[in-house]
């Protein structure tokens, strides 16, 4: 069960004093001019670590900028921000990790359509540090409520 568990994405809140590495912006769009073929992705990414500590999961979230209206406002997502019905999407490591302080996990990131309307995200891994290391190579599943459920093709290109 635990093994099966690690391929899905959980949703789940985070507190603001459990991310153990600084943040990255994997995308940024405007939507206002974003075409359909330009919403899925492969972004690298780097994580510098805040602290010696154990990493269990990467997490991702999001944050939405309306700057065309008359008062810029943002939604965020983050650990950091007010709670929302969102939270922030959690992918697992196959093992927890131990880090440095100064350390940077260095990985790829895909976001991708799956089954029309579920997202699959791809996370390549390769982590070696001082105090432990991982390499993680892992295909995560994010399932928007019964849509898995839904008679979509495998697959499903949007």
């Amino acid at each position: 069960m635990a093994e099966a568990s690690k391929a899905y994405v959980w949703k789940q809140p985070i507190r603001p004093q459990q991310p153990v590495t600084d943040y990255y912006t994997l995308r940024e769009y405007d939507w206002n001019t974003c075409r359909l073929d330009e919403i899925f992705f492969t972004s690298p990414f780097k994580l510098k670590c805040n602290r010696k500590d154990t990493v269990h999961s990467l997490a991702v979230f999001f944050d939405c900028e309306f700057s065309a209206c008359s008062t810029k406002t943002v939604l965020s997502t983050g650990p950091e921000a007010p709670m929302t019905h969102w939270m922030q999407l959690t992918c697992h490591l196959d093992e927890p990790v131990e880090v440095d302080k100064g350390e940077e996990l260095e990985g790829t990131f895909t976001a991708k359509a799956y089954n029309g309307r579920d997202l699959q995200f791809d996370i390549d891994l390769d982590f070696k540090g001082t105090l432990g290391s991982t390499n993680l190579s892992r295909e995560f599943y994010y399932y928007w409520g019964m849509s898995s459920q839904m008679p979509y093709k495998k697959d499903e290109e949007i």
